[in-house]
């Protein structure tokens, strides 16, 4: 579901497939160890065909998990699907970084 490398104090991880009530339980675990040493996270999200509320709750809580340790949570690249749900949601500026792949 994700693949994840730390390479000079920053965490690359490109997550693969939904982002939805039924994944994101799955994800948070997969997420905990790198939110337990909180660096810069860089997101490709390109790979997600689909993100529902539980996905964008579990972004936003990584982003505050981060923030309040001091580090970035930047979006390299996101899907269509993604990109939709964000600015449904109003919230594509919220990131940094680039959005749209």
């Amino acid at each position: 579901m994700i693949a994840a490398e730390s390479q000079n104090g920053v965490t690359r991880m490109a997550v693969q497939g939904e982002m939805t009530i039924y994944t994101a339980a799955e994800l948070a675990a997969a997420w905990r160890p790198w939110l337990a040493n909180p660096q810069s996270w860089e997101l490709d999200l390109t790979q997600v065909p689909e993100m529902d509320g539980a996905g964008l709750q579990l972004l936003l809580l990584a982003q505050r998990e981060l923030s309040a340790a001091g580090v970035a949570l930047s979006l390299l690249a996101t899907s269509p699907a993604v990109e939709q749900v964000l600015e449904l949601c109003r919230l594509n500026s919220h990131f940094q970084g680039q959005h749209r792949a």
